[in-house]
Formats: structure tokens, sequence, C-alpha cells
């Protein structure tokens, strides 16, 4: 699989996750507004009639319904919002994993994570997007290969997640990835710094609040 595709299958996924997670939302909202308003009707109909019977009927399909959005919120996952209590170490393990073979060029991914990182409050398929772009970006700037470095260690009250391209050629643009990364950190109350370092001609650093 190309890079291109594998970022676009990425983005494919969360956008179709966060879709439905958000339709079965909506849906759940209309239904409980159902099954409320059926209930208020069933208690005004007399027992056995057929108004009744039709009434409780409505409440009990509505329920079946309910529990058929559950399910799809199951498997879609939450929403954007709200943020949990995030394993990055695990995170940053899977990110390594997934690009190891899929970055292509001869490029190599390290991974440098302190023992000491406290858990982290973010959406892990969210900030998993934003550092898969970071690290594609990373890599397709270097042309004949190289070391995609990601390392993450506390900094006062929040954690820095830093990227670099460690080879790669000077004046090479890093993309949509860098206008990404600060969205995201904007919103979730962080900021995004890209310094430029003797081993790479830019690093991007992505500190996150914590707790």
């Amino acid at each position: 699989m190309s890079h291109e595709a594998a970022r676009s299958l990425v983005w494919k996924r969360a956008a179709l996750s966060r879709l439905a997670a958000g339709l079965a939302h909506e849906f759940n909202n209309v239904l409980q507004d159902i099954v409320s308003n059926a209930e208020v009707a069933a208690d005004q109909l007399p027992s056995g009639s057929q108004a009744r019977a039709c009434a409780d009927r409505i409440v009990e399909v509505a329920m079946q319904a309910a529990d058929i959005t559950e399910r799809v919120l199951t498997i879609a996952g939450p929403p954007a919002e709200p943020a949990s209590q995030t394993d990055l170490p695990a995170l940053l393990e899977d990110l390594r994993s997934l690009l190891a073979r899929t970055i292509g060029n001869g490029t190599v991914i390290t991974l440098a994570v302190a023992a000491d990182l406290p858990a982290l409050c973010a959406d892990p398929d969210v900030l998993l997007t934003v550092l898969i772009h970071l690290v594609m970006d990373a890599g397709h700037a270097m042309q004949r290969g190289g070391t995609v470095r990601i390392a993450a260690q506390a900094s006062g009250d929040g954690v820095v997640i830093a990227v670099a391209g460690i080879g790669r050629p000077g004046g090479q643009a890093l993309g949509e990835s860098v206008p990404m990364a600060h969205e995201y950190a904007g919103a979730a109350g962080g900021h995004v710094q890209v310094l430029e370092t003797q081993e790479a001609a830019s690093q991007v650093e992505l500190w996150l609040p914590v707790g």
C-alpha cells in the first residue's frame, strides 16, 4: 500500500467512524423523545384497548432501535469528545508498528518514550491520526531514506511529542500535517513548535496538557 493510500484509508476510517457515531447519537436522541411521548400517551389510554396496545408497541420497537444504536456506537467508538485517559506509550508503539512497513523509501522509524510519562487526556483516534500525518510527511520529505524519530517526555504539566526526520534535505515542505497539528493542539489547550536542529532540518513538537 502506498503512503497516500495508507493515509487516505486512515482518514476515511476515522471520518466514517465519527460520522457513524454522530448519526447514532442524533438518532438515539430522537428515539428517546419517541419513547417518552409514547409512554405518556400509553398512560392516558384504557388498558386492553387497541390504541393502548399500539402505544405499547411503539415503546417496545423504539427501545429495540435504541439498542441497535448502542451497538453502532460501540463499533464506531465515541465521538471526538469527551477526551479520555490515553496510554501514550502504547499509542506510540501502535503508531510505529502501523507505519513501519508503509512509510517506504528505506526510512526507519525509531521510538524514544520516557518511562515517567503521565496519562494523557486525549481522544486516542484523533491523536493517532495527527501523528500519522506528521510521521508520513517527515518520511515523504526524505527522498533517499533516513530515520523518523518519535520521542515523548513529560514537560511541566504536559507532555511533549516530537517528530523529527533525520537525514531530511533542507528546504523540504512538511505538508499539511503541521497546520493539522496546530488545529488539534489548540483545541486541546496545547501548542505546536517547529524547531531547527543540528540533526534534522526541522522537528515538530506537539505539547499537550495532562489531566
